[in-house]
């Protein structure tokens, strides 16, 4: 569930209309709807096509749009690195908004362990019958054990997938202090428009 944000200034946003920018986002409930400002978002999901884009799938249909899309399941855009969480940031320096990109393994390997669990404690019950706390370790590591396996493999294999897409400095001032939204909740930051440091990052409503 994506977290809004506003960039809201005093000095130029009072006044005005909320300019609602959420890429990747099918609807959204915003608090102080009347304030003006930028609505955004922490990020969202994306699909990598066979040509390099990047296709948005908007929350809360990201599955129906992936399928639209693309004719693939999320699990099968999964296991292809296929599947990009692009992040939203702010430059603390200069207050412009950038991106960066992450792999997302979405899962893959979930429902082999949640089936290597129930088989383990189907084995125990019928066969082994350890003690109950080596029991609940034996269906812990059953159950999480794929999950892990595909997520290093998927990263080690496709990692490459986000990374021209990734951001580790300012495009606009280059510098290094770029930050989450939320990490940038606690800083006054420079307005791109009066160059004043006066802009704020507020949690405004969710996804």
């Amino acid at each position: 569930m994506p977290t809004l944000y506003r960039k809201y200034c005093p000095t130029c946003d009072p006044n005005t209309e909320t300019d609602v920018t959420c890429d990747g986002i099918v609807g959204a409930v915003i608090t102080k709807s009347r304030q003006g400002g930028e609505i955004i978002s922490d990020g969202y999901f994306a699909y990598l096509s066979d040509q390099g884009d990047l296709v948005p799938l908007p929350h809360p249909v990201e599955s129906r749009a992936l399928q639209a899309a693309a004719g693939v399941t999320w699990t099968q855009a999964a296991i292809h690195g296929r599947l990009i969480h692009i992040h939203n940031l702010i430059c603390t320096d200069c207050g412009t908004q950038s991106t960066t990109a992450t792999l997302h393994t979405g899962g893959a390997g979930c429902i082999a362990g949640l089936q290597l669990a129930g088989i383990a404690i189907a084995l125990n019950t019928l066969v082994f019958s350890f003690h109950p706390i080596i029991e609940v370790f034996l269906v812990w590591a059953a159950m999480f054990a794929p999950l892990l396996i595909m997520d290093r493999y998927i990263w080690l294999r496709y990692r490459g997938n986000a990374s021209s897409y990734q951001t580790r400095r300012c495009r606009q001032c280059g510098g290094s202090h770029v930050r989450s939204l939320a990490r940038a909740r606690k800083y006054s930051l420079c307005c791109p428009r009066c160059r004043q440091m006066t802009m704020k990052i507020e949690i405004t409503g969710r996804s």
